[in-house]
C-alpha cells in the first residue's frame, strides 16, 4: 500500500510518506505531528478538514490519508470547488439528468458517485455558494444526495474530505459560509503550517527538488547546491510555501551553467512577510530592492547597506492590547548614513555599541516592528481587520494568518 512506504533520505531524519499523488517529506517536527494524526484518524470514516495557506501541500496530505485507509483501493477523487461556475457545481457534484437544464444532453454521474467507496477531496470548499453547501450538508448528514433533474434519492458510501486556505470562522461570522457545515467538516482538523514554520523542511525539499525537477528538464547533470545558493534557499521565507520552493529550484536547475547551481540562479528574496508593502506606503521606497545579496561580509565591510537605514521614526506601542510590546528602543538608536558619509567609514558612536554589544537581532526588531504596526492598524481601524488588512496592504486572511502565527490579539473590548 503506498501509504505504508518509509523510507529516509540521505541519511537524515527526514520522513518520506510515498502517496499516490506523490511523495510527503516531513523531517520538521511540526509536519510529523501531521503525518501522526491522519495515521491516527486513517481507518475511520470521520470527515476531516485540512487547513493551511496555499502551496503547503494539501493535497498530498489528502493522498496520504486516503492511501492509509482501508479505501485505498477505492478512488480518490478530488474537486476543485473553486474552478467550477456556480450554476454548474451542483451538477459536477452531484450529476444529472437527461435533459435536467440546456445543454444535459445526456445522464451524467457526478463526482460523488465517481467516489462511491473511495474518497472524495473538497478542494477550496470555501468557494462553494450558500445553495449548494446545503446540499453538501445534506450529504454529510445522510450519505445521500438527488441528482440534478431527478427526484429518486441514491445513497452513497464515501469519505469527504475538505480544505482551504480561508479561516472559515471569520467565513461563517461573516454569513458567507453555513455555521452547521462547518462543524459537519470540522470532526478532524489537521493544519499544515507554512513553510516558514517548518525550517527543517525547506533542505530536504530543495534537495528532492533538484532530483526531480533535473530529471525532469533532463539536466542529470545538476547534482547539487553551492554552499552560498544553499545557505540563501535555507534563509528565505517562501511566502508561496512548498510550491514556490520548488518553482525556484526547478528555475535554478534550468538556469545553471554547471553540475553546482550557483547562488546567482537562485532567485529568492529574504525578508519577512507584510513589511515591504507596508514601508513602501510609509517611506515611499523597497529597502530589500536596494539591498544587495545577503553575503558574509569581509573585513573592514559594512554589514548593512545604507538604503536599509532609515531616519523614519518607528510608531510607538500601543497599550491598548492584550500583549504589549515593548518599545523598540535598539532601533531608536541606529543613527543613520549622512549623504556625505561613506559607507566603509567608522559607524556613529550609537551604532557602533549597538552592533558591537552582539544582542542586537534584526530579525527580532523587524518582527517586533511589524507586530506594532498590526496592533496600530488594529487598533486605528478598531479592532476591524478588513479595515486594518487595507491599511497594511495585505489581504484579510493573510492578516488573520499573521495574528495567529505572532500570537497577537485583537483590542480588549471596554468593560
Amino acid at each position: 500500500m503506498p501509504g505504508d512506504a518509509r523510507e529516509f533520505v540521505e541519511g537524515s531524519s527526514a520522513l518520506v510518506r510515498n502517496t499516490s499523488r506523490g511523495p510527503l517529506l516531513a523531517r520538521d517536527p511540526a509536519m510529523r505531528d501531521v503525518l501522526a494524526v491522519l495515521d491516527r484518524v486513517a481507518a475511520s470514516t470521520c470527515t476531516v478538514l485540512v487547513t493551511g495557506e496555499s502551496g503547503t501541500g494539501k493535497e498530498l496530505a489528502v493522498a496520504a490519508l486516503h492511501d492509509a485507509s482501508p479505501r485505498a483501493s477505492r478512488p480518490l477523487v478530488a474537486v476543485n470547488c473553486g474552478a467550477i461556475p456556480d450554476n454548474l457545481v451542483e451538477s459536477e457534484l452531484f450529476g444529472h439528468m437527461r435533459g435536467a437544464f440546456t445543454g444535459a444532453v445526456a445522464t451524467r454521474q457526478g463526482h460523488v458517485a465517481a467516489a462511491e467507496g473511495g474518497t472524495l477531496f473538497l478542494d477550496e470548499i470555501g468557494e462553494l455558494s450558500p445553495l449548494v453547501q446545503v446540499k453538501l450538508l445534506r450529504l454529510l448528514q445522510q450519505r445521500e444526495y438527488t441528482p440534478v433533474g431527478d427526484t429518486r434519492v441514491v445513497r452513497c458510501d464515501v469519505r469527504i474530505v475538505a480544505a482551504t486556505n480561508r479561516d472559515l470562522t471569520a467565513e461563517v461570522a461573516a454569513g458567507r459560509f453555513r455555521e452547521d457545515l462547518y462543524w459537519r467538516l470540522n470532526v478532524i482538523h489537521v493544519h499544515l503550517p507554512a513553510l516558514r514554520d517548518r525550517p527543517a523542511d525547506v533542505p530536504v525539499l530543495a534537495r528532492h527538488f533538484l532530483r526531480t525537477c533535473a530529471e525532469r528538464a533532463g539536466r542529470t547533470d545538476v547534482v547539487d547546491f553551492a554552499p552560498d545558493a544553499f545557505a540563501r534557499i535555507a534563509a528565505a521565507e517562501w511566502p508561496g510555501n512548498v510550491r514556490a520552493l520548488e518553482n525556484a529550484i526547478e528555475r535554478a536547475v534550468l538556469l545553471s551553467n554547471g553540475p553546482i547551481v550557483p547562488s546567482s540562479c537562485v532567485q529568492v528574496r529574504e525578508r519577512p512577510s507584510g513589511v515591504v508593502r507596508v514601508a513602501k506606503a510609509a517611506f515611499g521606497f523597497d529597502p530589500y530592492e536596494a539591498a544587495a545579496p545577503v553575503t558574509q561580509p569581509s573585513a573592514g565591510e559594512a554589514v548593512f547597506p545604507a538604503s536599509l537605514v532609515s531616519d523614519v521614526p518607528l510608531p510607538a506601542p500601543v497599550p491598548t492590547f492584550a500583549e504589549e510590546a515593548p518599545p523598540p528602543a535598539r532601533l531608536a538608536a541606529v543613527v543613520p548614513l549622512r549623504e556625505d558619509e561613506s559607507v566603509a567609514s567608522a559607524p556613529p558612536p550609537a551604532a557602533a555599541s549597538l552592533l558591537d554589544a552582539a544582542a542586537f537581532d534584526l530579525r527580532a526588531a523587524v518582527d517586533q516592528y511589524e507586530n506594532t504596526l498590526i496592533r496600530e492598524a488594529l487598533r486605528r481601524s478598531g479592532n476591524n481587520k478588513s479595515r486594518a488588512a487595507q491599511m497594511l496592504g495585505l489581504q484579510r486572511t493573510t492578516l488573520i494568518e499573521m495574528m495567529k502565527r505572532k500570537g497577537i490579539e485583537g483590542l480588549r473590548r471596554a468593560a
